[in-house]
This record gives C-alpha cells, sequence and structure tokens, in this order.
C-alpha cells in the first residue's frame, strides 16, 4: 500500500515539476548556466569552469545541464536534469522517513515536501530579474539628492 502512496506523491511530484518546464522563459541565472555549458569544449573544460563558479555552482551541477542540453538548448533542456534531481530528492526523503520512522511519516514527508517546494517556486515571471536594483536605485537617487551642489 505504501507503495502505491509513493509512486501518487511521486507522480502529483513530476505533473508539478514538468507543467510549465518549457513555457516559462530562462532566468538569469539560467541563461549564465547554458553560457557556461555552451561554451565548454569538452567534460574537463566543463569541471574547471565549474569548480571556479563565482555563484558557487557546484560542478555536478554543470554537468547535469552538458549531459541534456546538447544540440538546441531549450528551457525544457535546461531544466529537465534539476527537475529530476527534484523527484529523487523526494523519493529519498520518502525512504529516509520510512528508515529512521515509520513508512507513513516517510510518505508524509515527501507528501509535504511537494507543497513546500511548489510555493518556493511560485515566483512571479515578470520580476525584475534582481530584486535589488529598484531599492539600490532608489538610494543613489536619494543619496545624488542629498549632495550638496557647489
Amino acid at each position: 500500500m505504501w507503495l502505491v502512496a509513493l509512486a501518487a506523491v511521486l507522480a502529483v511530484a513530476a505533473c508539478w515539476r514538468f507543467e510549465t518546464l518549457a513555457q516559462r522563459p530562462l532566468w538569469l541565472d539560467e541563461q549564465s548556466t547554458a553560457r557556461v555549458v555552451a561554451d565548454s569544449r569538452d567534460l574537463a573544460a566543463l569541471w574547471k569552469t565549474g569548480s571556479e563558479d563565482e555563484y558557487l555552482h557546484p560542478p555536478l551541477a554543470y554537468l547535469g545541464q552538458w549531459s541534456t542540453a546538447h544540440g538546441a538548448q531549450t528551457p525544457f533542456r535546461l531544466r529537465l536534469p534539476a527537475a529530476i534531481a527534484g523527484l529523487i530528492s523526494i523519493a529519498l526523503l520518502a525512504a529516509l522517513g520510512c528508515l529512521v520512522f515509520d513508512r507513513a511519516t516517510g510518505i508524509l514527508a515527501a507528501g509535504l515536501t511537494i507543497f513546500l517546494q511548489r510555493t518556493r517556486l511560485a515566483r512571479f515571471v515578470g520580476a525584475p530579474p534582481e530584486p535589488a536594483a529598484p531599492a539600490a536605485s532608489a538610494i543613489r537617487t536619494a543619496k545624488a539628492k542629498s549632495r550638496p551642489v557647489s
């Protein structure tokens, strides 16, 4: 019975992850990842670039992108490794809950994780790419107005 519940949880998670995978435009960090993957000549170059990433992405994240992004770099193909990793993490959480507590707790933890991840990912696509940019602009404007004119 718990395998059916786990399958249902994973099916809901898969639907929510894959429903809009290709519909939203790429975010700036996704565009940056696409450039790093496209500019890498081979796996060694990709690993070196990933190890020196200023945004601290782990090199394996770039490897996942590289494995699916050959040819046309579509939003679906670039987001596929993260979606699969999300499904795997939910299954592992269910397994951990089953081992540490009981099967019901494992399924409950996995199910709640779906909803927590869903709310975290519910961001407005039309939002400014850098949330701090309007605030920084307002601060610069206020500082410029407060300077004495010479």
